[in-house]
């Protein structure tokens, strides 16, 4: 099986002026194997479509050549087929692996921080912050883009936007630990690139945002997204993996005496999480709980409400498991 993302990444790296389809499943540039038009450059007749993890198929309508995704990384590579299916399950089983047994070792690993060196290389070298005096008319146009989105969302963290390389277009939103950048979010510029965030390839569940800035005596805020922890401040964190796990609550806890307050966004994809935390998590109880009415996220609810003390005002809103389940069940979000 293969993500979206790892072929998405594999084509853009690999193939020049890739045109890609408004949801990101589908792909058109020139053809590999025949090399497409002879009389037009512009031509390109080489299709890719991900359909699922195991349906990746290809076609060209200029020469015969068809077939799926192993077999367009095995023509890239100059393998056959077989070992590139061996050699791209292989690749997804480690990660599988990895991701399972990680799970319950993230109280037990430390940072490897000369793992990361290279992504501080990366913010310095294709990169521009706020600060950054630019070079050419395009990385003008960006650092202007980048300055109105940290001014019009009210950032107040260090904010890059990427003028090169696989994040190109991207507004970078980084978080560093020891002056190291050891992990960001590729976040679009353009409506139609995909996906909506592109995140380097490392290991981040070990990862927690602000965990050396967290003052014991102060609440704990979970919330989805880095921008919306960035609008409570010191006190906020957010889970980087797909779901909030037992360990990261449990590595929370740790850092503070008060408590630990999740505040999802106000979507299918928040109460979901948050159904899946009252109804499995060990933890449900010892939780409070803290949701919008009328905006999609804590970000959304910053730029509307300026004046306000987010953290504060989580906190003060924040309900207890029963007060929290009996509210969501009469709005009938369960």
């Amino acid at each position: 099986m293969l993500d979206l993302q790892f072929v998405y990444i594999f084509i853009l790296e690999n193939y020049p002026n890739v045109s890609v389809s408004r949801n990101g499943t589908h792909f058109n540039f020139r053809c590999p194997f025949c090399g497409d038009s002879e009389k037009s450059s512009r031509k390109k007749r080489f299709h890719v479509q991900y359909v699922s993890d195991e349906t990746i198929f290809f076609n060209c309508f200029n020469c015969p050549a068809s077939g799926n995704f192993y077999d367009l990384f095995a023509f890239n590579q100059g393998i056959s087929s077989e070992e590139a299916y061996k050699k791209l399950r292989k690749f997804n089983e480690e990660g599988i692996k990895k991701s399972l047994t990680s799970k319950n070792e993230f109280h037990k690993k430390e940072i490897d921080y000369s793992k990361y060196e290279n992504f501080n290389n990366f913010l310095k070298k294709d990169c521009l912050s706020i600060d950054s005096i630019p070079s050419s008319y395009y990385q003008t146009q960006l650092l202007e883009y980048l300055k109105m989105f940290k001014e019009s969302r009210k950032i107040s963290s260090d904010l890059f936007v990427c003028h090169s390389g696989t994040f190109n277009k991207r507004i970078i939103i980084p978080i560093f630990e020891n002056d190291i950048c050891i992990f960001f979010q590729g976040r679009r510029i353009l409506e139609s690139q995909y996906p909506k965030y592109l995140n380097p390839t490392v290991e981040k569940e070990n990862i927690i945002l602000n965990k050396g800035n967290f003052d014991k005596e102060k609440f704990i805020i979970i919330t989805e997204g880095i921008l919306d922890a960035d609008s409570i401040g010191k006190q906020g964190t957010t889970c980087l993996g797909a779901n909030i796990s037992e360990s990261f609550l449990t590595e929370l806890f740790k850092h503070t005496n008060c408590g630990v307050i999740l505040a999802l966004d106000n979507d299918k994809t928040g109460q979901e999480q948050l159904y899946n935390i009252f109804k499995r998590s060990e933890y449900n109880k010892k939780l409070k709980y803290f949701t919008l009415n009328k905006e999609k996220d804590l970000n959304e609810f910053k730029i509307n409400n300026p004046l306000i003390d987010i953290y504060k005002y989580v906190i003060d809103n924040a309900l207890s498991y029963l007060e929290a389940y009996t509210q969501l069940s009469i709005r009938g979000n369960f």
